[in-house]
């Protein structure tokens, strides 16, 4: 039997996600999900806590749900895939990485991956001379490789994802085998949809003007969704909003990813704002995206620059099957397995940082701090 393993952030899970593990499942596989905890790629918190997302996954289909660590889910396409897929590889038990993306061919996506990782000294120039006049690395990159290759295919996010997960699967020589599945339904981040199938920004939406999302999400996930409380990041804006009034300019600038005056147009925009969003709105220009712009607000919160090496995994919710997976994981890596945290090496950097990314969550909702030591795995079967 297969073990397939996905990166994912079920914000919330939804049917996209259901459609995905039921091809999977089909194949008679395991199905391990390493899911974003309290922040997201997008620069945002999750729209429910970790454990009621796992629960939701694990009721649609995944036998095992890891967290991503917050220093690899709150950090650029590149390196969201390379912690992740890096963390997968130490596990000894993955055959397969299923993904999703726009373009349904993964010959296509590997080659460009190949072409990316062994970048000339032209596209690489090409690259520098586009963000020198303003464009995001993105757009940077797709005008670099304008008349070189189809670039349509690099302004699709799925796509980026997905070369980038064969990138950490080639500049890892991993034994893990790449597998796409073609994305269903409406666009990343779009509020459409179509058979059942929307965005997660489309049900979110739904989600927090506490309308009926029912239709966009598998009947089981809906039961666990349907009580839980809900999050949003509005409720912290004067945590925010007061943290970057009163810290320096210098002491922002060394957060990751801040160059050129970003700390500076961030620290302005704080001075006029009192929202996260009119504060990265106000910060925004060609050359940063608001994701990025949201991420380097939200690492500097959290008091992190760059991300080190993981040498643990955290389960958050398992089946039966997910149990057997995780005694072959204790048997076959040497990756430390946190299933209580307050048993674990509290001087581990990365861990803390998870500890305070589920703290400043946790305000969103008035909950006390410690969420993450009094939270068990959760155990559910279908």
């Amino acid at each position: 039997m297969k073990t397939v393993a996905i990166i994912a952030e079920y914000n919330p899970f939804h049917n996209g996600h259901k459609y995905q593990i039921d091809k999977l499942k089909n194949d008679n596989s395991r199905v391990i999900a390493i899911m974003s905890g309290s922040f997201v790629q997008r620069g945002d918190i999750a729209v429910f806590d970790k454990w009621t997302r796992a629960r939701a996954a694990i009721k649609g289909g995944c036998d095992l749900v890891l967290e991503l660590p917050v220093c690899c889910s709150l950090n650029s396409a590149k390196n969201f895939a390379y912690g992740a897929v890096s963390i997968l590889n130490k596990l000894n038990v993955i055959d397969t990485l299923c993904f999703g993306a726009e373009c349904g061919d993964i010959q296509k996506l590997s080659d460009l991956a190949d072409l990316i990782l062994n970048e000339s000294v032209e596209i690489k120039k090409r690259i520098k001379e586009y963000n020198a006049l303003g464009y995001s690395f993105p757009r940077a990159l797709s005008k670099a490789y304008d008349g070189v290759i189809d670039t349509s295919v690099l302004e699709k996010p799925n796509n980026i994802l997905a070369i980038e997960y064969i990138m950490a699967l080639k500049k890892l020589n991993s034994d893990i085998s790449p597998f796409l599945i073609q994305r269903k339904g409406s666009e990343h981040d779009s509020f459409t949809n179509s058979d059942g199938i929307a965005s997660a920004s489309y049900i979110r939406k739904l989600i927090q003007n506490k309308a009926d999302f029912s239709e966009f999400v598998p009947a089981s996930a809906y039961e666990v969704y349907k009580n839980a409380d809900i999050y949003n990041i509005s409720s912290l804006d004067t945590l925010i909003c007061g943290y970057l009034r009163l810290i320096k300019g210098d002491d922002l600038e060394r957060i990751n990813d801040v160059s050129e005056g970003l700390h500076n147009r961030i620290k302005q925009s704080a001075d006029t704002h009192t929202s996260f969003y009119d504060i990265a709105m106000g910060a925004k220009s060609k050359r940063y995206t608001l994701s990025k712009i949201r991420r380097v607000i939200l690492s500097a919160l959290l008091g992190f620059n760059k991300a080190q090496v993981i040498n643990y995994i955290r389960p958050l919710a398992m089946n039966t099957t997910g149990k057997a997976i995780l005694k072959e994981i204790k048997e076959k890596s040497s990756i430390s397995i946190i299933t209580k945290a307050s048993a674990y090496n509290p001087k581990d950097s990365m861990f803390s940082l998870d500890i305070k990314a589920t703290d400043i969550f946790a305000l969103a909702n008035n909950k006390k701090s410690g969420l993450d030591f009094l939270t068990s795995p959760v155990i559910a079967d279908k």
